[in-house]
């Protein structure tokens, strides 16, 4: 929601036309649905990790919200530990390349996804 309103403010700013800002809308406001092979560069919180995808020349790091999880914010109380908790998940695995599914993106931009790693859902 959060990147429609900023979308929406610099579109109306430019008097697009309705075609154009219905093109323009629809293109940048949907996830990239689909599989991917992602490395695990950084884990940010209980619930959001940074990845790059193997399987792109694309280089730059996505912001992908592990989806069914709801870990307490870095401020909050156990919002260290859980992310120490996701870290030590993700590092125990013996591989470095893991499986995103790409469901959906939510209201701040982020992709919501699943991580697994061979038949093991991360997320669970």
């Amino acid at each position: 929601m959060g990147n429609l309103l900023i979308t929406h403010k610099i579109l109306t700013c430019y008097r697009l036309t309705p075609f154009l800002y219905g093109f323009i809308l629809e293109k940048y406001s949907q996830a990239p649905k689909g599989e991917y092979q992602v490395t695990v560069e950084k884990v940010i919180d209980g619930d959001t990790i940074s990845v790059h995808r193997i399987d792109s020349s694309f280089r730059s790091l996505l912001k992908v919200r592990m989806s069914g999880i709801d870990a307490p914010e870095m401020k909050q109380f156990f919002g260290v530990e859980s992310k120490n908790h996701l870290q030590k998940l993700i590092d125990s695995f013996k591989t470095n390349v893991f499986q995103l599914s790409v469901e959906s993106t939510d209201m701040y931009g982020r992709m919501l996804g699943t991580l697994k790693s061979g038949a093991v859902d991360i997320n669970k």
